[in-house]
């Protein structure tokens, strides 16, 4: 019966063992989750309640990791002084074997011995007794730390499935965080793409809002420009009055209404005589490009064959006729601009210090006239002086005979 209890009690350790390495695993699982999910939740988010509770899980995890490690030094303890106690019953045990082989013997030699010597045999039965039972004290009094020890080791085990059972809330908890986690990650991502979408709206909007006050600023420009355009009307209207006041008190003012309308008979005549001299012109170039077409297939012809020489002589002498014939019309062309660039200030001159509306389209008609003939001009004097410079210096062209 007491080996029986004594295997009881080993097999009953064992099992505490197991269950303490089992702790001690899920321990440093829970604690390697917890881990990991700080690490996450501190890269991903700074959110103060999200960091509040998962201090507060690992707040908790650290006081159940430390009350583990108490339960398991409590363990350890108990473990020695268990192993202890085991070796004290097993040599207790061994104590009362023999014990109760000596009282076998001490019974054998009473029945041996107990009609020689009854009194003395009784004696040392009674003896024999107290020991034995002395001896049963003592295992009474061994085997009592050993129930109170395995009561406290049930304690124990009862306080260790307590930590189990609260390290399984606390992995719940970390479980729910990180679904709380991944929530937060996919509100995040959500509010990412608003702000995203926000931000692209704000540049549209910014950008309308830029054309707008560009356009403001346009129309404001051209509000001003109207403003000072009404503004100079009405001046020039004033004017006009002013004008045909003096013109209506005035009567020169007939008198130059006639020398204008000479004058304008004498641009439109001089007119007449520059389209003139512009038909010319174009006729010149006509001619200047006939002769430079018939001047290259003469060079052409006269470049393949050797008996043309006369006919170059003569298109020569014709390219020189036609350049006296322009370099004539150009001293006429010149001419004709001297007698308009005596004409233009002695119409200057003749019209009067007043300003009128005929004065006004005089002005315009020859400032019409200048701007005409200056191109037109200028456009004849280079050509002029190009084909002048081409009659100085002809082109050289080789020879039949090299």
């Amino acid at each position: 019966m007491q080996f029986l209890e004594l295997e009881q009690i080993r097999k009953e350790v064992r099992v505490r063992d197991y269950f303490l390495d089992m702790l001690r695993q899920e321990a440093v699982d829970a604690s390697q989750i917890l881990s990991s999910a700080t690490l996450v939740i501190i890269k991903h988010f700074d959110n103060s309640s999200i960091t509040t509770a998962m201090v507060t899980a690992k707040g908790k995890i650290t006081y159940l990791q430390e009350q583990l490690d108490v339960a398991t030094g409590l363990l350890r303890q108990e473990k020695g002084a268990t192993q202890r106690a085991l070796d004290l019953l097993a040599i207790s045990l061994l104590t009362l074997s023999g014990a109760e082989a000596r009282v076998r013997e001490l019974e054998k030699q009473v029945e041996i011995g107990s009609q020689a010597q009854d009194y003395s045999a009784e004696k040392v039965i009674e003896m024999q007794l107290y020991c034995a039972q002395n001896l049963l004290d003592t295992k009474e009094k061994i085997t009592q730390p050993l129930r109170t020890e395995n009561h406290h080791n049930a304690s124990m085990l009862v306080a260790a499935a307590k930590a189990r059972e609260s390290l399984t809330n606390a992995e719940k908890k970390v479980e729910f965080f990180t679904a709380q986690v991944a929530i937060l990650k996919e509100e995040v991502r959500s509010r990412d793409m608003l702000l995203r979408e926000v931000r692209d709206e704000m540049v549209c909007s910014t950008d309308a809002l830029k054309l707008a006050s560009q356009i403001k600023q346009v129309l404001n420009a051209t509000k001003q420009k109207e403003l000072e355009l009404v503004q100079d009307l009405e001046i020039e209207r004033s004017h006009v009055k002013d004008l045909q006041q003096e013109l209506a008190e005035n009567r020169r003012a007939v008198l130059v209404e006639q020398a204008l309308q000479q004058m304008e008979k004498n641009l439109k005549g001089l007119e007449l005589k520059v389209e003139m001299l512009r038909g010319g012109v174009r006729a010149r170039d006509n001619a200047l490009r006939l002769m430079r077409d018939e001047v290259d297939r003469s060079f052409e012809v006269l470049s393949n064959a050797a008996e043309n020489r006369e006919a170059v002589r003569q298109m020569t002498s014709y390219a020189e006729e036609l350049r006296a014939e322009l370099a004539s019309k150009d001293e006429k062309i010149m001419s004709l601009q001297e007698k308009l660039s005596h004409v233009e200030p002695s119409l200057r001159q003749e019209r009067p210090v007043m300003k009128s509306n005929s004065s006004v389209k005089a002005s315009t008609v020859s400032g019409q006239l200048r701007s005409k003939n200056a191109p037109n001009v200028s456009t004849k004097v280079k050509g002029k002086s190009i084909w002048r410079r081409q009659g100085n210096k002809p082109p050289s062209r080789p020879s039949p005979q090299s």
